[in-house]
């Protein structure tokens, strides 16, 4: 990636500074002279995605995200204001501020322009169609060796335990369904120096279900929250969502299914394509074995949490 591609998109003068100031599963971003920040993506429809996800909460004076400012699908690159600031610590505060920011979605999701934004990133309506993604991810790393005693001995039993105890339904209304950036939390958030919180990483957002929001959120393995925190997270988003019929119940019921599935993804480092991805992201500086070995410990310990848990849900209201 050189400057010259940013300036382009930027229609001003040769950038004489840019700075590769890290990236995420899928992306490289770089602080560039202005300053701006340029992200170079992997996949076009990531950049597609959050673009347009950022113009539309800018377009109804949300300004707790970066302001986009120009792309180029075909080049798989993009522009934004470059947030000055710094990665916070969780505290009450700023669990409220997500909450504020999530109610503020929600509200969004019934301005007319929302409904042309598409499905959250692996969004599922129902109780079968989350197992289903569950079961395709499982296929993805079913043949890997190094994973066999693990996901045989260990995961299976866990996800055949949790299946058989799942209520039938039909899909979750549209009406209770919501905005959400799907990928959400202090993992994907900067303070800047007036204590502001600022939001990002908007490659997976779209129309989701509120349970599988709040549920991701209190699973997240980026993010070191404290069981209060958690608690307080849970017990906001049920009081501002409180519209949505049955929230709490379907947070119960579909917790232990995005524990199993962050497993899996967690493991996404055997998969051939997936590390490819990881491997862009960091700048062609990744150690496969290590970071094999390291996902696969992650994967352990979250599997053990929802043993722990997934009969007695700890965050209900």
């Amino acid at each position: 990636m050189e400057p010259s591609d940013f300036a382009r998109l930027l229609g001003r003068h040769p950038i004489t500074f840019m700075e590769w100031i890290g990236g995420g599963g899928n992306s490289r971003i770089y602080k560039l002279e202005g300053p701006y920040a340029g992200k170079a993506y992997f996949q076009q429809r990531r950049l597609e995605v959050e673009f347009a996800a950022l113009e539309f909460v800018w377009r109804h004076g949300v300004r707790c995200v970066p302001e986009p400012l120009a792309a180029d699908p075909r080049a798989k690159i993009a522009v934004y204001e470059f947030i000055e600031g710094r990665k916070p610590e969780p505290t009450e505060q700023g669990v409220d501020a997500a909450v504020e920011f999530l109610a503020t979605l929600k509200r969004l999701a019934a301005e007319p322009d929302a409904a042309s934004l598409p499905p959250a990133a692996e969004a599922c309506f129902t109780t079968q169609a989350i197992v289903e993604n569950i079961q395709v991810r499982l296929s993805r790393v079913a043949g890997v060796p190094a994973l066999q005693r693990f996901l045989q001995e260990n995961f299976q039993p866990l996800l055949d335990r949790v299946a058989t105890k799942l209520p039938s339904g039909a899909p979750l209304p549209v009406d209770q369904r919501t905005l959400s950036p799907s990928d959400f939390g202090f993992h994907n958030t900067l303070r800047r120096p007036n204590g502001e919180l600022v939001f990002l990483d908007f490659e997976y957002f779209g129309w989701d279900d509120p349970a599988k929001m709040v549920a991701d959120f209190l699973l997240h393995p980026a993010m070191d929250l404290t069981e209060s925190l958690k608690q307080r997270f849970a017990s906001g988003i049920f009081h501002r969502f409180d519209a949505n019929k049955n929230l709490v119940k379907r947070v119960e019921t579909v917790y232990p299914l995005f524990g199993l599935k962050w497993c899996l993804i967690m493991l996404n480092e055997f998969v051939p394509e997936d590390l490819q991805r990881r491997g862009f992201a960091s700048g062609g500086n990744l150690d496969r074995t290590a970071a094999q070995a390291r996902q696969l410990e992650k994967a352990q310990r979250m599997l053990e949490r929802i043993q722990r848990e997934y009969e007695a849900f700890p965050y209900r209201d």
